[in-house]
């Protein structure tokens, strides 16, 4: 789990207090703030990035959280390849929050590592 930065965790033991990343199992109640996380690492990403390949975000597979002062969420989305457009899709993880001022905190947008 350390070494997958909280996106790869079972859904046991679920929503506990002894748990440092929780399974947000529900995750469509807030789909829309979760997009705009999402979308605004990956526009990051496609920005800092040196490849010539840029990315747009299809569905967000996954989400995990970690409860700090604000709620930390681990994505894991599909993203499209907009420069080959073959389908090529390729799985990203994203570690981002809402800022207590409600900015977008993106903390990792990486490519998803396999394990």
């Amino acid at each position: 789990m350390v070494v997958s930065v909280g996106f790869d965790i079972d859904i046991y033991p679920g929503d506990a207090k002894a748990a440092t990343y929780i399974p947000y199992l529900d995750f469509e109640k807030e789909i829309g703030m979760l997009m705009e996380l999402a979308n605004h690492a990956i526009e990051d990403y496609n920005n800092r990035e040196t490849t010539v390949y840029k990315y747009k975000v299809l569905c967000i597979e996954k989400v995990n959280y970690l409860r700090a002062k604000c709620r930390e969420f681990f994505i894991t989305v599909e993203a499209e390849n907009l420069t080959l457009r073959r389908l090529a899709i390729e799985a990203f993880q994203i570690h981002a929050y809402k800022g207590p001022h409600g900015e977008n905190i993106v903390r990792l947008c990486r490519k998803r590592v396999l394990i």
